[in-house]
C-alpha cells in the first residue's frame, strides 16, 4: 500500500466514522412512517397508537348513573400545529403538547372552555361538568358501554386507558392553543406531535 492509498484509507474510514456517530444524535426512524424534529424527541421511539388523528375533546354529560363523554367535534388532527415543551423550568422531566387551532376550529375550543369554566364556578365542589376530557382513541363503542367500560378507560395512557387530561376549565381559551401535560411521558407526547414523513 503506498502512501496515497493509505491517505485514502483513513480518510474513508475518518469519514465512515464520523458518519457513524452523526447517525447516532439523529432521531431513531419511526415504524410508524411519523418523524419529530424537536429536540426533545431525539431518540424516542414514535408510537402507532398514540397519533393526533386518534385525540378528541370532549365534555361531560350528565347521565341518571352519573357523567358519559360527549363528542365535541374537536380532534388533534384538526389542529395546525402542535408542538411539545418543558413548560417549567423547576420541573425538568414534565412535557406537555401545545395544540393550536385556527378558525372555527379555535372558536369551537372557546365555546367548549366557555361552557365548561361556566359550570365550574357555578357549583363548590366543581362537578364534571366543569372539566374537559381529553381522551386517545375514545370510541363510539366505549362511550355506549361507558357503565362497563367506564373504570378502564379512565386510567391514564401509561397505564393502560385512554385518558390524557381531564383539566378543570377555569376560563374560556380565547388563544386557540390548548395545553396537554404528558408529564415524562416522551414516547406519547413526541408521537402526537410528529408529522408524517
Amino acid at each position: 500500500m503506498d502512501l496515497r492509498q493509505l491517505v485514502a484509507a483513513v480518510l474513508f474510514l475518518g469519514v465512515g466514522a464520523a458518519c457513524q456517530s452523526a447517525a447516532t444524535a439523529t432521531p431513531t426512524p419511526s415504524p410508524v412512517g411519523l418523524v419529530n424534529s424537536s429536540p426533545l424527541c431525539r431518540g424516542v421511539h414514535l408510537l402507532a397508537d398514540r397519533q393526533r388523528m386518534d385525540l378528541a375533546i370532549y365534555t361531560w354529560q350528565r347521565t341518571g348513573t352519573g357523567y358519559r363523554p360527549a363528542t365535541t367535534g374537536l380532534v388533534g388532527s384538526r389542529a395546525v400545529a402542535a408542538v411539545i415543551e418543558r413548560p417549567q423550568a423547576d420541573a425538568p422531566n414534565d412535557y406537555a403538547i401545545v395544540l393550536t387551532f385556527a378558525g372555527a376550529n379555535a372558536e369551537l375550543l372557546r365555546t367548549i372552555t366557555t361552557a365548561a369554566s361556566t359550570a365550574a364556578h357555578a357549583v363548590n365542589p366543581i362537578a364534571l361538568d366543569g372539566h374537559i376530557g381529553i381522551f386517545l382513541g375514545l370510541t363510539d363503542s366505549d362511550i355506549t358501554s361507558w357503565d362497563s367500560v367506564q373504570a378502564t378507560v379512565m386510567k391514564p395512557i401509561s397505564q393502560g386507558g385512554k385518558l390524557m387530561s381531564n383539566p378543570v376549565s377555569l376560563a374560556p381559551v380565547t388563544s386557540g392553543q390548548m395545553m396537554i401535560f404528558v408529564g415524562s411521558d416522551l414516547e406519547t407526547g413526541c408521537s402526537l406531535t410528529a408529522s408524517a414523513r
